[in-house]
């Protein structure tokens, strides 16, 4: 198997693209967590 075969072989069965699929979700649950906590945690110190 010669670098570009196993370079396509790779890219065709592991779909390494797909990880700004995870990253996307963990920015968006991050915002989310944050305005959570700015709106229910900080508002309850005061």
């Amino acid at each position: 198997m010669s670098t570009s075969e196993l370079t396509d072989y790779l890219w065709s069965s592991h779909h390494p693209s797909n990880i700004w699929i995870v990253y996307a979700g963990v920015a968006v649950m991050a915002v989310v967590l944050l305005w959570v906590y700015d709106k229910f945690v900080l508002k309850s110190k005061k």
